[in-house]
């Protein structure tokens, strides 16, 4: 039905999955735990401040700050890998609803597996 580059995209769903659950644990059980830990009042204001967002200006350009949030990124590189998918997999069956719905829910259970995997990983560990 597909070849092998459908398997390839799959693959790469699977890690962007995997690496946003990662992030996800990142910033919800390691960082912002650590965070709230901080006594100084100075150095929790500092996280607070414009001081603390060195990435988000580049060369005079203000970056929104969504392009250096992981759990964004990563989910930017699931739409990339939808539309990939969509324009570069041979297909040899015709493009019609049902097949591009059973696509997008090969993928997004691809997605789901690999957030779901790395995130109950990290949290327990």
């Amino acid at each position: 039905m597909i070849n092998r580059k459908f398997w390839w995209l799959l693959g790469l769903m699977f890690l962007a999955g995997s690496l946003n659950g990662t992030m996800d644990t990142i910033d919800f059980q390691w960082d912002r735990s650590v965070f709230k830990d901080i006594q100084n009042e100075d150095i929790r204001k500092w996280f607070k401040s414009e001081a603390s967002d060195k990435f988000k200006e580049w060369h005079g350009i203000k970056l929104h700050p969504i392009f250096w949030d992981g759990w964004h990124f990563f989910k930017q590189i699931m739409v990339i890998v939808f539309i990939l998918g969509l324009a570069f997999v041979d297909w040899e069956v015709p493009l019609n609803i049902k097949n591009i719905l059973i696509y997008f829910f090969a993928f997004g259970v691809a997605w789901w597996a690999g957030f779901t995997l790395l995130y109950n990983i990290l949290l327990v560990y």
